[in-house]
């Protein structure tokens, strides 16, 4: 039977616009996969703000992850869902404020009274802060669709702040992916895959969109992954990084490492990064005899 995950070979005229990042994507022989800080080091400070990426910083992470959508007035700003209930003490939807009242609002007591005043950070923000910190690297997710015009707000602005050599943009929705890579050809790009989005990862539409698109790398959920043992390599095959999300167990990051997958998105990135400086060095060709181990259970 055919999985809904198999991956066919993509046809010989796959761009490689952004495969320039690979490089930065892909992990090398012999390396740890990279650790990167869900909405910032979430599990220590509210998520999506410069405290959360501070904090991941200063437990040693280089990759940090986050969320991006418009304000009413078509400012870019970090946020997860579409409401301000959850994450603030506004509400109503994203998209009905302007980025004046969204500034006024509170995003750091719901976690703590510690973090009580913590701003909503505009894409501004948190470009600024990056080209402090050279070491930083961004993986921002376009949440929702975009127009080509308004992925530009995005496209630009890492141009701008020259940062871009230092960015992945990616987003579930293939409309999105579509105009991030009319808009930013120059900029590395992702396909985001849960299973239940818009790309229901068959093997043929991800080959597709990779081709079409230049795609760097695409970021399958943990339950994508562990549901089917051999996407990971199948992906690879199409020439992309795979990055995964959400994962907090070290029992699961161990699984991940063997399975080669170069890049794990978790909320606690100081504690998988001592978790990977404790563990026993696995050699290259004794993961790819852990990978066909478990891929026969």
């Amino acid at each position: 039977m055919t999985s809904r995950h198999d991956v066919p070979a993509p046809p010989p005229s796959t761009p490689r616009t952004s495969r320039q990042a690979l490089p930065l994507l892909r992990r090398a022989p012999g390396a740890p996969p990279a650790v990167v800080a869900h909405r910032g080091s979430s599990a220590s400070a509210p998520e999506n703000t410069l405290a959360a990426l501070e904090a991941a910083r200063r437990a040693g992470g280089s990759w940090m992850e986050v969320d991006l959508r418009r304000t009413g007035d078509d400012v870019v700003v970090l946020l997860h869902d579409d409401h301000l209930s959850r994450t603030t003490d506004g509400s109503g939807r994203l998209a009905e404020t302007s980025a004046v009242d969204l500034a006024h609002l509170d995003a750091g007591s719901w976690f703590s009274r510690e973090h009580a005043g913590e701003p909503v950070p505009t894409l501004a923000d948190v470009l600024v802060w990056a080209r402090r910190h050279p070491g930083v690297h961004l993986l921002l997710e376009l949440k929702g669709t975009w127009s080509p015009l308004q992925a530009r707000l995005v496209t630009d602005a890492v141009r701008s702040a020259s940062v871009r050599s230092r960015v992945v943009l990616q987003s579930f929705d293939p409309v999105t992916v579509a105009s991030l890579a009319a808009v930013g050809a120059d900029c590395a790009r992702g396909l985001l895959l849960d299973g239940t989005g818009p790309v229901e990862a068959t093997g043929a539409e991800v080959a597709r969109l990779v081709a079409a698109h230049g795609l760097a790398c695409v970021n399958p959920g943990d339950g994508v992954l562990a549901a089917d043992l051999g996407l990971a390599d199948r992906l690879h095959a199409l020439g992309v990084a795979v990055w995964t999300w959400t994962v907090d167990d070290p029992a699961r990051w161990a699984d991940l490492d063997a399975a080669g997958v170069d890049g794990v998105i978790t909320n606690t990135p100081g504690a998988m990064l001592g978790w990977l400086a404790e563990r026993p060095r696995v050699p290259a060709q004794a993961r790819s005899r852990v990978r066909a181990d478990v891929r026969r259970r």
